[in-house]
């Protein structure tokens, strides 16, 4: 398998929690984020399955890999993907802020809405970039050896950060926020 596989269907799995993230920010705003189940859930998912977990796999693993295959780290692709983790780390703690404040304050429902919308516009264009850029430069790059070492490797990361039988614990968790509200 390819080591963009693994990562190719975290995003698709990030994508399906997008509606939740989306319900989240319109209930915020609405003033009516009470209503919503579970909104701690979605912060959750977006701390332990996208940054631990997928951002996690890039960082400590395909990152490293493609820099000793050539591709520079510290300008270009690679440098602007770390950069919009960074940011993506630090829309998370905002929202994660506002929302422990959300239920009483309708200034820090409104921050909370408005970051979850940041949040969304950052990471559909970052899986966009992936998926468009960082993909076919990391096929192009990367040899078998290499994409059977990024296997253990990822395998290694998903013990770590999810537990035993983590990834399919996080796909239903994933499933089930698009239903909560």
């Amino acid at each position: 398998m390819k080591a963009t596989e693994s990562l190719d269907r975290d995003h698709r799995v990030i994508e399906t929690v997008m509606p939740a993230i989306e319900r989240m920010a319109e209930m915020a705003q609405e003033g009516v984020l009470a209503e919503l189940e579970h909104p701690g859930r979605v912060i959750d998912f977006l701390r332990e399955f996208v940054d631990a977990y997928h951002h996690g796999k890039e960082e400590q693993h395909l990152f490293p890999a493609m820099e000793k295959r050539g591709v520079p780290r510290d300008r270009g692709l690679i440098m602007d993907l770390l950069r919009e983790h960074g940011q993506g780390r630090r829309l998370v703690r905002a929202m994660s802020k506002s929302l422990r404040a959300a239920e009483s304050d309708v200034d820090a429902a409104r921050d909370l809405s408005d970051r979850a919308r940041e949040y969304l516009h950052l990471i559909r264009a970052h899986i966009a970039k992936e998926d468009s850029q960082l993909w076919p430069l990391a096929e192009s790059v990367l040899t078998p050896e290499d994409d059977a070492r990024l296997a253990d490797s990822y395998a290694q990361v998903e013990a770590a950060t999810l537990g035993a039988h983590g990834l399919a614990r996080y796909r239903e968790t994933a499933a089930e926020l698009v239903t909560l509200g």
